[in-house]
């Protein structure tokens, strides 16, 4: 996760999440949701990759 301010008063946030799911069709649900929460603490600006533990990220940036 990568959290960073682009101005005075504007936040983005750039994350993978991994989920273990079987039901693929969730996936839009779950991204909603978390921004949702996110513009609850005033980030407006995301990118949300979502991957199953067998395809996540390994790069080092997605430490």
């Amino acid at each position: 996760m990568h959290v960073w301010a682009l101005s005075t008063t504007t936040t983005a946030l750039t994350v993978h999440v991994v989920v273990n799911l079987d039901d693929l069709t969730i996936i839009e649900t779950i991204k909603a949701e978390i921004k949702h929460r996110l513009e609850h603490l005033n980030i407006h600006h995301t990118t949300i990759e979502i991957e199953t533990p067998s395809h996540q990220c390994e790069s080092n940036e997605c430490e």
